[in-house]
């Protein structure tokens, strides 16, 4: 029976539609017609486009048509909530018109209010513009000024007169005073170098694999070694722990020590652990300070 009603109402719907398409006030509900002038206005279109047809029946197939038709989607929302709960048309409308009597009214009180709020806040924030002008400056400014450079647009700890070397210094300085960082990926642009911070001695930096023309080379930062500086050579392990034959550089710029180790023959299966990184930097061996040495 649900079936045979939506079907009944589909093909009333097509024709309905199709019938009166060219009268104006067929589909919606005009800006100056109230909502029992609208379903009076659908009555008489579905009696002229299905005459002898009992109006209970009509008022079936218009229900939906007058919800759907409605200019306020605020009022559509709620009939078709209360929809279930409604057995006829002329209940739908009744509540339709007391929805509409609230919204004639609200609209105009609230828009009242509005203008009453802002009428009576413009000499106030006029007022708090003469008493404070720190909170004028604070409110109204729309850039930011730094105190460095005197310029828009930043503030003193991002000014690009000072953040290369200041930002440099002050990551390095963070990973010196944490102890318990045991990896840490410090890949920092400084005058077109990379450097890795120094941690405490056991620590793996970082380490970058390279592709160039002359084969496949494996580039690890390491702090696994001990220092001898009175004959240049440091002692390394590898990343899993097994000792392999290393050429190793030390290479400073900018009173920052970066150590450099190519591990010669090396294996994927090398760089399984977790604190392996990929980098995509230049081949330390095209630069002329790199001179590596064999131990």
């Amino acid at each position: 029976m649900l079936l045979k009603h939506s079907f009944l109402f589909h093909l009333t719907k097509i024709k309905f539609c199709n019938t009166l398409t060219p009268i104006p006030f067929c589909n919606t509900q005009l800006e100056n017609e109230n909502v029992h002038l609208f379903v009076t206005q659908l009555r008489i279109l579905s009696k002229k486009a299905f005459p002898g047809v009992e109006q209970n029946v009509t008022d079936t197939f218009i229900a939906d048509q007058f919800i759907d038709g409605l200019k306020s989607t605020e009022i559509q929302i709620k009939l078709k909530v209360a929809r279930p709960t409604l057995n006829s048309l002329s209940e739908i409308t009744e509540l339709a018109s007391r929805y509409e009597e609230v919204l004639n009214t609200t609209p105009r009180t609230s828009m009242d209010a509005r203008k009453i709020n802002t009428e009576s806040n413009y000499p106030i924030q006029d007022q708090s513009r003469d008493i404070s002008p720190d909170s004028r400056h604070v409110s109204f400014e729309p850039t930011q000024r730094c105190y460095r450079c005197n310029q828009t647009g930043h503030i003193r700890p991002n000014c690009p007169q000072i953040r290369p070397k200041q930002r440099l210094q002050k990551a390095y300085e963070k990973v010196r005073q944490n102890k318990n960082v045991r990896f840490q990926r410090m890949r920092l642009n400084y005058d077109r170098h990379v450097y890795a911070a120094e941690f405490k001695p056991g620590d793996l930096v970082w380490a970058r694999k390279d592709v160039i023309k002359r084969g496949k080379r494996l580039i690890v930062h390491v702090n696994r070694f001990k220092r001898q500086y009175g004959g240049g050579d440091l002692q390394y392990k590898t990343i899993n722990g097994t000792d392999e034959v290393l050429r190793e550089t030390t290479h400073t710029r900018a009173k920052h020590r970066a150590v450099r180790a190519i591990v010669d023959k090396a294996k994927k299966g090398m760089l399984t652990h977790r604190t392996a990184l990929s980098s995509e930097q230049e081949d330390p061996s095209d630069d002329e300070t790199f001179k590596p040495t064999t131990h």
